[in-house]
């Protein structure tokens, strides 16, 4: 069970780096809600919310975990029924948290820069 909970941390810093490095582009953007819809429909059916990644073909799973959306939701499903290493999953999400946060980082340090003031 202490796998799951680090799995579950896990999780929640992925997606948190995702919906933060997708706001971040409201720095560019001036209306972001159709890209925040565009990633609501995505994250839905790549991280196994709507079909689990076991039904996808083989090489679909296979493509689907070289990115961060499995980390989300598949991951800590794996982890909590013991499917597979556990330690590869949750290396796998350790990587995506990392990535994540970091390019979240880069991204907030170029937005900085480009601010636009609207209004007064």
């Amino acid at each position: 069970m202490p796998a799951f909970a680090v799995s579950l941390a896990l999780a929640l810093t992925v997606s948190f780096g995702l919906r933060f490095l997708l706001n971040a582009t409201a720095f560019w953007l001036l209306d972001n809600r159709g890209l925040l819809q565009l990633y609501t429909l995505s994250t839905w059916l790549l991280c196994g919310l709507a079909v689990p990644l076991a039904f996808f073909p083989d090489w679909a799973r296979t493509a689907l975990w070289f990115t961060p959306f499995p980390a989300v939701l598949q991951a800590p499903i794996d982890v909590f029924l013991e499917r597979g290493p556990q330690w590869i999953t949750l290396a796998h999400q350790a990587f995506w948290a990392v990535a994540v946060l970091a390019l979240g980082h880069l991204v907030l340090r170029l937005a900085v820069r480009r601010v636009v003031v609207q209004g007064g």
